[in-house]
């Protein structure tokens, strides 16, 4: 029996979330200011802020009796008291003193490491620019080379940063894998044996990609030989120019606000404003905001830009501003208001999702369509290599804490390295990965994730894609921490179907 009466346990809760709630409309209004309009602004002690409700002895020691107490028999409740008890566990240990003094100096080491091209300074964008559209193979070569000193640099640093962590974690009792997995109908030992299939599938995807890449860079003339991490994003911008295009916003808008009808939104209610104006400070090319007058008002702030790309983006971005509308009304589908505090720091680590796959029905030279499915594909796989990867090294960052780390790093980074040109983990990243499969971090872009899917069948009228039978099982048990519903339930209750369109 609990030691707390239910009233006050209830008292508690409502502190909790109502705190994290307040602290997330000041962060999205914070964001708004600084990446949209370029106002100063300091998320930073927004965070701290945010911490300290993790470290308050009273709310911890509520959370902690009721999470491990059997008789919860709401699962709304039970949901809630699981995400609290997660970010508890998580803000605890990633506040750790040693941590943070590590995390610091390698942020430090990071950001004194000015990359150059013969004795010329580079900006993040200059390299950005090389590697993206520089025909020039050496130049891309010496500046991707240039870039990975400091991944030795940081490597010393960064093994003791995990193996820290992971020795924290383990002091805390934190498990967070089995954090993850708390929920879940699936087992861990089904969990493991379907991620080894899908790694052994992706592995088989990789080497198909990187045939095609080489006979797609012959053919066009541009280089032979085989291909090497710095050709890849020269490759891809390559082609996506090859099938550049401006899409009409129309018609997937209009299936969009369909679905919102079907889920009994008003639609009318939901307008949400798409600022095209370049912004003056550097930000994700896409990203969607609450602001000012949270929640009534989202906008979402979109780079000029031309590509395919960029309309399969801002369709992704569309469900993040749908999660924020429906957290917002309270008996239509997910009802806990803390959910929303999560998407303020996911905004920081977004992966912008490549897959152009549903827009192919405007291409109008029905001749590049094989080409363009294979581009598809490779976008796509490019993305979603990150979700497996994370999880393989978190559990073995826990399980050999971090004595391998190094090795592990660089199976990740540089055996993989064609499906990436981006700079090698920091201190923050490392957060990313312990929390990037925990229910409190997903919730949207499952969501997100789903309505573009689903949005890409109508369109399509098929959807292909690489996930198999297996592997859907187990995304289904894994996003099912996103909500109140698995995936199929949300699909049959809001969008009438029972077929899970695909999506990670």
């Amino acid at each position: 029996m609990s030691k707390y009466n239910q009233e006050q346990i209830q008292k508690t809760v409502d502190e909790i979330c109502h705190q994290q709630h307040t602290l997330a409309q000041k962060s999205m209004k914070t964001f708004w200011d600084m990446y949209c309009l370029g106002q100063p602004g300091d998320l930073a002690s927004l965070e701290k802020e945010s911490a300290k409700i993790a470290f308050e002895e009273q709310y911890f020691d509520v959370i902690q009796t009721e999470y491990h107490n059997p008789q919860i028999n709401d699962a709304l409740f039970r949901k809630k008291i699981e995400r609290l008890h997660t970010m508890f566990c998580y803000e605890r240990v990633k506040r750790h003193p040693e941590i943070i003094e590590i995390g610091e100096k390698l942020q430090k080491i990071y950001g004194s490491f000015t990359p150059n091209y013969k004795g010329k300074d580079l900006s993040s964008l200059e390299i950005r620019e090389i590697l993206h559209f520089d025909s020039d193979r050496q130049k891309r070569e010496d500046v991707y080379r240039n870039r990975l000193e400091i991944t030795d640099v940081c490597n010393e640093e960064l093994s003791n940063y995990y193996k820290i962590l992971a020795e924290v974690a383990a002091e805390k009792d934190v498990d967070f894998l089995n954090l993850a997995l708390k929920t879940s109908s699936i087992s861990q030992d089904e969990l493991e044996r379907e991620m080894s299939h899908f790694i052994r599938d992706i592995d088989n995807y990789r080497q198909e990609c990187i045939t095609w890449l080489q006979e797609y860079a012959e053919e066009n003339k541009l280089f032979s030989g085989e291909i090497a991490p710095w050709d890849t994003k020269y490759l891809e911008f390559h082609m996506e120019n090859k099938f550049k295009k401006m899409l009409p916003l129309d018609k997937p808008l209009e299936i969009m606000h369909d679905i919102w009808k079907k889920m009994g939104i008003d639609t009318q209610n939901l307008d949400v404003e798409i600022d095209v104006e370049k912004r003056p400070h550097k930000s994700p090319s896409f990203a969607f905001c609450v602001a000012p007058d949270i929640p009534n008002d989202v906008r979402i702030c979109v780079l000029p830009d031309d590509t395919i790309r960029s309309q399969k983006t801002l369709l992704h971005e569309y469900g993040h501003a749908l999660f924020y509308k429906l957290t917002d009304q309270k008996d239509k589908f997910f009802q806990d208001p803390n959910i929303v505090v999560t998407e303020a720091s996911a905004i920081f680590s977004e992966q912008t999702v490549h897959d152009v796959d549903w827009a192919s029905e405007y291409i109008k030279d029905k001749s590049l369509l094989s080409e363009y499915e294979k581009f598809g594909k490779y976008s796509f796989i490019s993305w979603i290599y990150r979700m497996p990867q994370t999880y393989f090294f978190e559990k073995q960052c826990l399980e050999q804490k971090g004595q391998n780390i190094q090795e592990i790093r660089k199976h990740i980074n540089r055996e993989y390295s064609f499906l990436k040109a981006d700079f090698p983990f920091t201190g923050h990243d490392a957060e990313y990965i312990l929390f990037y499969n925990q229910p409190f971090y997903v919730s949207s872009y499952f969501l997100a994730g789903m309505l573009v899917n689903t949005v890409s069948s109508k369109l399509k009228k098929e959807h292909s894609s690489i996930m198999t039978p297996h592997t859907g099982k187990m995304w289904r048990e894994i996003w099912q921490h996103g909500g109140l519903y698995s995936a199929d339930e949300v699909l049959k209750k809001f969008l009438h179907t029972d077929r899970l369109q695909p999506y990670v």
